[in-house]
């Protein structure tokens, strides 16, 4: 009786590792995904600061002539 409980607690541990390693793996893949998103996002906006730049700079150029 004692084996057979002992199988069964070594059955259930071994589901339990089972989705703890599911989960694991899960969480680093959300892990690089938010990597992957925040490089992005910092790629984005430096572009957008470049181009809010370079406008600054092409109207003041403009103005600059006109005067």
């Amino acid at each position: 009786m004692q084996e057979q409980s002992d199988n069964v607690l070594k059955q259930q541990n071994r589901k339990v590792l089972r989705i703890i390693g599911a989960m694991l793996w899960t969480i680093e893949m959300i892990n690089e995904e938010l990597q992957r998103k925040n490089v992005i996002e910092r790629v984005l906006e430096k572009r957008k600061t470049q181009k809010t730049a370079s406008k600054g700079l092409g109207s003041v150029n403009v103005n600059s002539g006109g005067s």
